[in-house]
């Protein structure tokens, strides 16, 4: 992801008390750049073998506003 133009930050977390679990965070220019990244046909390879991890996906829409990293 770290080439993927648009894409500013792309962390995977795993929860402490979750260990079973992954949060992934992602940062995008604008939802213009998102849309084109999962427009490809890589974007779609990559969410294909993910499927099988995947039990539940929640979207949270947050509008970045400052802090170290961005």
């Amino acid at each position: 992801m770290a080439l993927v133009d648009g894409c500013d930050l792309y962390v995977v977390n795993i929860p402490d008390d979750e260990p079973n679990g992954v949060w992934v965070t992602e940062i995008w220019r604008d939802s213009v750049a998102h849309e084109a990244w999962l427009s490809l046909d890589a974007a779609m390879a990559l969410i294909q073998r993910a499927r099988p991890l995947i039990v539940g996906v929640e979207q949270v829409k947050l509008r970045p506003v400052g802090g170290a990293g961005i």
